[in-house]
């Protein structure tokens, strides 16, 4: 098999970011000024492809966007991946649906067979090494978003609220991952609301969208080429597992700032509130909220009570209420008794 080499390596922090203001067309996350003619494939988007993409473009229509190099088994003028020979071609459904994916294969068939023969020389041709480099950064670097996003959804931040007060409308930079879990959030849902406004301003074609799904095409066709693609880039790796480990701690840290605030509103509806598990053991320390005032106590080999901190608590009703708690069985009979 061919192989194509990545061109991405994991030592320019930048790369990430790069390429996704590529896909953007500029820095600061705006919309790209070009706008790509109608169709399923932008073919502008990978020049030395552009012959195939064109023949394509019903074709990818009816699949979905993605090629299936099995689709062109048994069609006049295709190659099988296996020994390159010619194939005939056989009968077919007459129904119309069929009919239109036939029509959309033959068309597609000569540039199919055409670009196959160019990928599978022995040395491919630069220009389409370079592109399908090209295409996989744009095709990782989508997924990478994609999984992001499916994050942020997780975590209830889609979007934040409230919203970073950092963060404009149209910062859309969310390939620095050491920002703050929710500025990142925010950028990504700021850069999925541009995306919006372009299918809704281009008749439901996005060009990022577009171009993206235009790179998994062209992968599509040359692994079903024999093409060798080349592994995941180490700068995207990272970059999602930072974002994995970020998004963890900061979930967990939400659960325990919910877990304070409840356990604070649950002190102020009861003055009678365990902060912990009374201790019955010798020595041992606890405390109590009682009318709002929090007192400390450690519990004696005969099971008195000695002040450790805090207001003292005089007899009555409360003095019952803390031998009942600590299970104290040798308590005074006073009730009226400063126990502390």
């Amino acid at each position: 098999k061919c192989s194509v080499q990545s061109s991405c390596r994991p030592a320019p922090a930048q790369c990430m970011m790069t390429v996704c203001q590529e896909e953007r067309g500029c820095g600061n996350g705006r919309e790209s000024p070009r706008v790509s003619e109608s169709g399923c494939l932008d073919v502008g988007a990978f020049r030395n492809f552009e012959p195939l993409l064109a023949a394509s473009q019903e074709y990818a229509r009816l699949s979905g966007c993605r090629f299936r190099s099995g689709s062109f088994d048994g069609i006049a003028g295709s190659r099988t991946r296996t020994n390159g020979s010619l194939i005939s071609s056989s009968s077919w459904p007459a129904d119309k649906e069929a009919e239109q994916r036939r029509a959309a294969k033959l068309l597609a068939a000569p540039q199919v067979c055409t670009f196959t023969a160019r990928l599978q020389r022995e040395c491919p041709e630069q220009e389409l090494v370079e592109e399908l480099e090209k295409a996989h950064r744009t095709a990782v670097a989508e997924c990478v978003r994609n999984g992001m996003i499916a994050m942020c959804r997780k975590l209830e931040l889609w979007p934040p609220l409230p919203s970073p007060s950092s963060v404009d409308a149209d910062d859309c930079s969310y390939e620095d991952v050491s920002a703050p879990v929710p500025v990142v959030a925010q950028r990504l849902f700021n850069d999925e609301a541009r995306r919006e406004r372009c299918r809704a301003a281009l008749g439901g074609h996005c060009p990022l969208s577009r171009k993206a799904s235009t790179a998994a095409f062209l992968l599509d066709f040359a692994d079903g080429a024999g093409v060798a693609l080349p592994e995941l880039p180490d700068t995207f790796t990272m970059m999602i597992q930072e974002f994995t480990e970020r998004s963890s701690e900061w979930e967990q840290e939400q659960l325990e700032e919910r877990l304070r605030k409840q356990e604070q509103q649950e002190h102020s509806d009861n003055p009678f509130v365990e902060p912990g598990t009374f201790l019955h053991s010798t020595g041992q320390f606890f405390s109590v909220s009682l009318g709002g005032n929090v007192l400390y106590a450690t519990v004696t080999a005969t099971g008195d009570l000695f002040r450790g901190g805090g207001k003292a608590l005089v007899g009555g009703s409360a003095s019952c209420f803390l031998r009942e708690k600590i299970g104290e069985k040798n308590s005074r009979e006073e009730n009226n008794h400063d126990y502390f």
